[in-house]
């Protein structure tokens, strides 16, 4: 455990209970209380143990649950943006092309299409 960070034990949980909360549903207060911590130093010592602030992770965890979903089917990109726990598509966008490097559309179009190097 880095010094100011979580346990190990603790840094697996706080992530389990990140996930398996997309929607944001549960607040830091209510995660920091599981530990014994207050929000503000909850936060600072997940940060410091995950290398991402609480909010920065489980955006991360939102966009690889809309790529899991992006590559399984044709489900429209709003509804991906509701299932992965985006507030709607707009921010679905914003924050995978942020993350991803480029829009939505674009990476499926990707990820189900053309071999590279394609034309």
């Amino acid at each position: 455990m880095p010094r100011g960070g979580l346990a190990d034990w603790q840094a697996r949980r706080a992530c389990e209970r990140l996930e398996a909360d997309l929607g944001g549903k549960l607040s830091l207060q209510q995660i920091a209380a599981e530990f014994g911590l207050s929000a503000s130093h909850f936060s600072r010592a997940f940060r410091k143990s995950i290398g991402l602030p609480p909010h920065q992770w489980l955006l991360r965890q939102r966009v690889a649950a809309a790529k899991q979903l992006m590559t399984m089917g044709e489900l429209p990109l709003s509804e991906i943006a509701i299932s992965s726990g985006f507030a709607n598509q707009s921010h679905f966008t914003r924050v995978f092309s942020a993350v991803v490097g480029v829009s939505p559309g674009a990476w499926r179009r990707e990820a189900q299409g053309a071999p590279d190097g394609a034309t």
